[in-house]
């Protein structure tokens, strides 16, 4: 059977569990969708295409389908236009606080095998744009294997395994950072000085947390950084520059 048109879904989680009795507890921002999607149905399968959908974090365009000929399987492949991570973790610039308590019971029922595409991902004040996270989640492991974005004018790569119990996340992550441009680090960064140049940035990361709120305050690791052909200008309060500026072919 196919099809198209408006659809409101109150409870994703309930709409699942009606065909394949499993019901997964998904994010709060998952559960209430409303849109327009082109649909095909068959007897062990629900695939929704041409997807534009409003959600409690803003709009979604893709497709998206559900496989329950043998497991539970969600198949995303969705674009965001933008994300702000405060939305998600529960906390926002004007309601500081902590957000609720991670409860994961019953995720290593789900199988998740797709990608989710952010074109500016904002996280603490730090633009990333074109953000694309490859999604492999199964056992309650979810394994995000060659991300890619753009990070400061620079070209952005990585992987990061996320471990899921009931009440807890575990994240290991390592990435790099190549062709960074320096002057935009310093707009974000640095209140009283400029700088010119290019940076390459490595780095692995852990963190174990229980609250989305918690993230990215309680992870640790090991940075490496090497900055080549710039200069740094310390600025005065006014703006204008407190003394020459210094230059290097090579900083780390």
């Amino acid at each position: 059977m196919t099809g198209k048109g408006d659809f409101v879904i109150s409870d994703l989680g309930q709409l699942i569990a009606l065909v394949s009795q499993n019901k997964p507890e998904l994010p709060a921002f998952l559960r209430q969708l409303k849109g327009q999607a082109g649909f095909e149905a068959k007897a062990n399968s629900l695939q929704f295409s041409n997807i534009a959908c409003q959600t409690e974090l803003g709009p979604v365009h893709g497709t998206f389908g559900l496989d329950w000929s043998r497991q539970l399987t969600l198949l995303p492949e969705l674009v965001l236009d933008s994300l702000a991570t405060d939305k998600l973790m529960g906390t926002s610039s004007h309601r500081q606080g902590k957000s609720a308590p991670l409860d994961y019971q019953g995720i290593e029922r789900l199988r998740i095998e797709g990608s989710l595409i952010i074109k500016d991902l904002l996280v603490k004040g730090i633009h990333f744009f074109d953000m694309r996270l490859p999604i492999d989640l199964a056992d309650a492991v979810c394994s995000l294997k060659g991300i890619t974005g753009v990070l400061y004018q620079g070209r952005l790569n990585g992987q990061a395994t996320l471990v899921f119990s009931h009440k807890s996340i575990e994240l290991q992550s390592n990435g790099e950072l190549t062709g960074a441009s320096l002057a935009a680090l310093a707009r974000d960064a640095m209140r009283n000085a400029q700088m010119t140049g290019s940076a390459r940035l490595s780095g692995k990361m852990r963190a174990a947390f229980t609250r989305f709120s918690d993230w990215p305050g309680c992870m640790w690791g090991e940075w490496s950084f090497l900055a080549k052909d710039g200069s740094y200008q310390a600025m005065k309060s006014h703006g204008r520059p407190q003394a020459k500026p210094t230059t290097f072919s090579l900083l780390s």
